[in-house]
């Protein structure tokens, strides 16, 4: 009898204990949670949504930047658009990364170039009359960095991005650029011109440009080491404001070769628009601002592709990527010499 009243007990114990655990889960349950969090829930849900959005927005103004780029050229500049129609996917080498993505751009724009890993490029065979664009974060391995440095040594064109200046530029050319040890907020800065003339910047900024450039968070501002033989492209009281150096592209020779920088990004995944005239639509900006002839054949799709979008998100995407097409172009004309 005993023995049975102990067993009862026990199983009386056993199942209350039972019930607390099924009620402490119920109370920590993700379904209990949302329940009573449902406000929060419904905010980050929000927030997901704008960032997708925003990212969407983005990746449809990059791509119509890419298309105002090449007719803009086509109708106004016809002789560096027809450099620019003659490069080859041998021309560019382009290695990949994790935080940039200037293939992105090049599709953008209908510019052939080949792709490579970063382990590839310390075995790649380099041809000094091509440029090298190495995408952020530009994690190579020190034969690669002595590969790099030999290649613009001998004629080549380095262009890099953020992380590289640390990764790259101050192991391959020590004592000309420098991170300056302030990273960036994810930001976007104003960006003025530095160095009007500089084939480097045809058509980047019109007279009535406020563009603004995006930022990665933890970007490497630039601290110029040597200032007699580094030129500053792209400037920003902005960025100098916030992070202490103003510097947003340069460039510098080495040898036979020049080597370009920036510490945006190629391909641009943020935009602001902070003026009334920014607000205004992508259709005015390209008709009005940069006077394409939007009846061309080859405006018929871009008119369509550009609704939606404001003159701020064209234009930090078009400049950023005129910028790039530029630097192509001057590397093949170069070649010709």
């Amino acid at each position: 009898m005993i023995k049975k009243h102990v067993f009862l007990l026990l199983f009386l114990v056993f199942f209350v204990t039972l019930i607390t655990i099924n009620s402490l889960d119920a109370r920590s349950s993700p379904d209990l949670l949302v329940a009573n969090n449902q406000e929060s829930q419904v905010q980050i849900q929000e927030d997901v949504k704008q960032d997708n959005s925003n990212s969407g927005q983005m990746d449809k103004a990059n791509e119509a930047a890419g298309q105002v780029v090449r007719i803009r050229m086509e109708q106004q500049k016809p002789d560096k658009y027809r450099v620019w129609e003659d490069v080859e996917d041998s021309d560019i080498i382009v290695v990949t990364g994790v935080y940039d993505h200037l293939q992105d751009v090049l599709d953008a724009t209908r510019t052939p170039y080949s792709l490579i890993s970063p382990g590839e490029l310390s075995r790649v065979k380099l041809n000094p009359r091509q440029i090298l664009m190495i995408n952020c974060p530009g994690d190579v391995d020190r034969k690669a960095i002595e590969k790099i440095k030999d290649f613009v040594k001998a004629g080549g064109y380095l262009f890099t991005t953020d992380w590289c200046l640390s990764n790259i530029l101050e192991k391959a050319f020590p004592g000309f650029v420098e991170y300056n040890n302030n990273p960036t907020r994810d930001d976007v800065v104003e960006v003025q011109i530095a160095d009007k003339g500089n084939p480097f910047l045809m058509n980047v900024f019109d007279r009535n440009a406020t563009p603004c450039w995006w930022l990665e968070n933890s970007s490497y501002p630039i601290r110029i080491v040597n200032d007699r033989k580094v030129n500053v492209l792209i400037t920003s009281k902005e960025m100098d404001r916030k992070y202490g150096e103003p510097s947003i592209a340069i460039t510098f020779p080495y040898g036979d070769g020049k080597v370009i920088h920036m510490t945006s990004h190629f391909y641009l995944q943020r935009s602001d628009t902070r003026y009334d005239r920014q607000a205004k639509s992508g259709n005015y900006y390209v008709k009005d601002e940069l006077k394409i002839d939007m009846s061309a054949p080859s405006a018929t799709k871009l008119e369509k592709d550009l609704e939606g979008l404001n003159l701020g998100e064209v234009e930090n995407c078009y400049s950023n990527q005129q910028f790039i097409v530029n630097v192509i172009i001057e590397r093949k004309e170069t070649q010709k010499k």
